[in-house]
């Protein structure tokens, strides 16, 4: 009976200290895990700058936005938000540190109440018109980085307030072209108002630039929150940014293509580069 008793308490002692030793392999493990230096991939991931584009695919032009800023930053992830789940646009907008609204067709004109004008309008896209409204509601409220090009200079001054001219050559005839037949071959001078972010972006080079352009549509009245900081010879705007800075996100809008410039352009590259820094800047916030 006592030899029993002996093997029954040796048995119990051997799955003791077999349970201890796994619980020290197992704390040890974690304590690893979590006090040392983290993996390349995590690091990556906490320090990667995430840009949402409104369209970014789907033609030549529209992929020269990815490459434009893949260029100043080969680090920086793309997510093009036109092709997302319209369920998924909030979850997205949460995780990225900045948004571009890129060109593209004609914002509808019912969004600037003008529906009237409708007939001088080319190609309209209800779902574009309504991803960028979500995008800037949600940047803005949220003080990110927005930059808008072309047709996203456009929508920013409609969102805020403002009207446009639905068809230049019908509205204001001008003796510049600022569409020709074969696109990006349009060019044309402009003036950037001393002072302004745009002309701490280029640092004061602002003597004989010469832009792109490639649009029949154009600020008309400009919101009141926002003001020019470039005009075209003709008085059409070419680039827009906030009247009052304070306690305001970088927000900058180009009519202009920067992407297809010589990112040595002075309002190519800088821009790009300027515009990661601001959404690092909101990264780190």
């Amino acid at each position: 009976m006592q030899i029993i008793d002996i093997m029954k308490f040796r048995t119990k002692m051997n799955v003791l200290k077999n349970a201890l030793k796994s619980f020290l392999v197992l704390s040890i493990v974690f304590l690893t895990t979590n006090c040392t230096t983290p993996s390349n991939a995590d690091i990556s991931d906490t320090q990667t700058i995430k840009i949402a584009i409104s369209k970014t695919s789907g033609s030549s032009s529209y992929e020269q936005y990815s490459r434009w800023i893949l260029t100043a930053d080969s680090t920086v992830e793309i997510i093009d938000m036109y092709h997302q789940n319209m369920d998924s646009l909030q979850k997205i907008l949460e995780s990225v540190d900045g948004i571009i609204l890129s060109g593209g067709e004609d914002v509808n004109p019912e969004l600037y109440f003008a529906g009237e004008r409708g007939n001088h309008c080319e190609k309209l896209d209800t779902r574009r018109d309504t991803i960028e409204y979500l995008m800037m509601d949600y940047a803005f409220r949220n003080k990110m980085p927005v930059l808008g090009i072309c047709r996203g200079q456009q929508i920013i001054n409609v969102f805020l307030g403002g009207d446009l001219i639905t068809d230049i050559p019908t509205f204001k005839p001008s003796p510049i072209s600022h569409r020709c037949q074969r696109a990006d071959t349009c060019r044309h001078s402009i003036k950037i108002i001393s002072d302004n972010l745009l002309y701490q972006i280029v640092k004061g080079d602002t003597t004989n630039i010469s832009v792109n352009s490639s649009h029949h549509q154009a600020i008309k009245i400009i919101a009141a929150t926002i003001q020019p900081l470039a005009i075209a010879p003709d008085g059409i705007i070419e680039s827009i940014g906030w009247v009052d800075t304070n306690n305001r996100s970088f927000l900058l809008g180009v009519q202009f293509h920067p992407e297809h410039l010589d990112f040595q352009h002075p309002l190519s590259g800088k821009i790009a580069k300027k515009f990661i820094n601001e959404a690092k800047r909101f990264k780190e916030k």
